[in-house]
């Protein structure tokens, strides 16, 4: 069975984010098709660290862990 962990606004915190990955038991940078992830909020825009955050973000569309992306930037996060 597939988890599925749904964020809202990020805002380009990715420390924060990460952290909270980690929170919910999850390596960030160990994670395999068993979990999905949904972003629904703003990935970036006035947060410390935007950058990451779209770095992070297409790390998870290229290794097929990003289930959807709404409502910026989501011509990254939506790969065919």
């Amino acid at each position: 069975m597939t988890r599925k962990i749904v964020f809202g606004d990020v805002h380009g915190h990715y420390d924060t984010l990460i952290r909270l990955i980690k929170k919910i038991g999850l390596d960030p940078w160990n994670l395999d098709t068993s979990t999905q992830f949904v972003f629904l909020g703003d990935l970036i825009d006035r947060g410390p660290d935007s950058a990451s955050v779209v770095t992070y973000v297409k790390s998870l569309v290229d290794g097929g862990l990003l289930l959807g992306c709404l409502p910026r930037l989501s011509s990254l996060c939506f790969s065919l």
